[in-house]
């Protein structure tokens, strides 16, 4: 009963609140406040859902389900974005093995060219021509570099997302990086670079590298440089033959 004559005085009081233009103002607001609030905690949780990272510590290992057996094979198509300051440059291309037929765009610029192991052709209007290797940092493209950067780098996290895709977060210093891909030695104390790993099913579908420390100190340059590679259609690739 008790309980009853305070919800019937509450009832009341509201009533006499609302007959009022500014109690009717505040208990407007006080609603749209509360909906607000909730709608903020329900979107919140749902971002959560839809991501899980986790930390990695001495504790805590966690092992990657992913393997590097169809990029070994090398029969792939392939887009790649180089992002250096402000400059953008990116190719697209198929993969067969030891070629590579590619167009790359910057600016308004469009290149096309051939790779044949060491070998890089740039078309003209008539035929082929030895030509200048377009990528920055070359090396990314190929599988041993590939390989050896993944084992040399720290894995530190791993973050699982709700379509099923997984994302490996590494980190390697600019001494082991120049050793993998100069063959240099070298023992500076220096910012890490990020590697992000994406995979599919455990297919590799993504390899993105910020290099602003290893850009940094190659090129005595301080912007940022990202490169981001992804694969796509693994022995899907017709067979590639060089140009005469």
């Amino acid at each position: 009963m008790k309980k009853e004559k305070k919800k019937n005085e509450k009832i009341e009081f509201l009533k006499e609140v609302y007959k009022n233009p500014r109690g009717k103002a505040i208990l407007f607001f006080s609603f749209y406040f509360v909906f607000f609030f909730v709608l903020i905690l329900l979107l919140r949780n749902n971002q959560t859902n839809n991501k899980q990272t986790t930390n990695i510590d001495s504790s805590n290992k966690i092992q990657t389900s992913y393997d590097l057996k169809k990029l070994e094979e090398g029969n792939y198509r392939f887009t790649r974005k180089e992002t250096r300051g402000d400059f953008i440059t990116t190719f697209v291309g198929d993969h067969d093995q030891d070629k590579s037929r590619v167009m790359m765009t910057k600016g308004n610029e469009v290149k096309n060219f051939f790779f044949y192991r060491d070998m890089v052709l740039e078309k003209t209007p008539s035929n082929y021509i030895v030509g200048t290797n377009p990528y920055l940092y070359p090396n990314l493209q190929e599988y041993n570099t590939i390989e050896e950067i993944l084992e040399r780098a720290t894995l530190k996290s791993k973050t699982t997302y709700e379509q099923g895709e997984d994302c490996y977060h590494y980190e390697i210093t600019t001494t082991t990086l120049t050793r993998i891909l100069n063959g240099e030695e070298i023992d500076i104390s220096d910012p890490v670079n990020i590697i992000e790993v994406f995979v599919d099913k455990k297919e590799i579908t993504g390899i993105t590298y910020s290099l602003n420390s290893y850009h940094a100190y190659r090129m005595n340059e301080m912007v940022p440089v990202t490169i981001e590679i992804k694969y796509s259609d693994y022995g899907k690739v017709e067979k590639l033959e060089v140009p005469e």
